[in-house]
């Protein structure tokens, strides 16, 4: 019992210590590499004990390096679900999202700031179908949220400040 419980200690002191940074460098590389947009994420905290993650200030770059992000994030926080280590896929209990910002603009008639996101997530048309991934998610709760839609034709912007959700 005593070294059952000293490899759980130990378990928990290493995932405390190495997951936070190991999460950092692999989702900055695999989220820029999916989005072909640079991703950048200040600082992430994982607590083994209460399945908890901390992601705060994440940023996807805009359509050109001197534009604004196109998406904001002041913190993620998730607790996660101990199903989700046996199941191999995640269960997330309660997923809250602080001030998050995002920012879109239609630059001419049917074309948007984010037409390179769109193509590279439209399914081709003989590609092969994928299976569904399999997650859960409860609790969700927006706080703060931010929504900047910059109509240029038409020379309007549109916002939505100061937005709260709760599911």
């Amino acid at each position: 019992v005593a070294w059952a419980a000293a490899a759980l200690l130990l378990l928990g002191l290493v995932s405390w210590l190495a997951v936070p940074p190991l999460l950092k460098w692999q989702a900055q590389l695999r989220l820029t590499e999916a989005l072909g947009r640079p991703v950048t994420i200040g600082k992430v905290d994982f607590k083994p004990w209460a399945m908890a993650l901390v992601v705060d200030e994440l940023a996807i770059a805009g359509p050109a390096p001197a534009a604004e992000p196109l998406l904001k994030v002041a913190r993620l926080h998730a607790n996660l679900s101990v199903p989700s280590l046996s199941r191999l896929a995640p269960v997330v209990e309660a997923l809250e999202v602080d001030a998050p910002q995002l920012r879109v603009a239609r630059t001419e008639a049917g074309h948007y700031d984010i037409d390179d996101l769109i193509a590279r997530f439209t399914p081709k048309a003989d590609a092969a179908p994928t299976a569904p991934a399999h997650f859960a998610l409860y609790n969700l709760e927006v706080r703060d949220a931010q929504v900047r839609f910059d109509d240029r034709p038409a020379g309007r912007v549109h916002t939505i400040e100061a937005l709260q959700l709760g599911l």
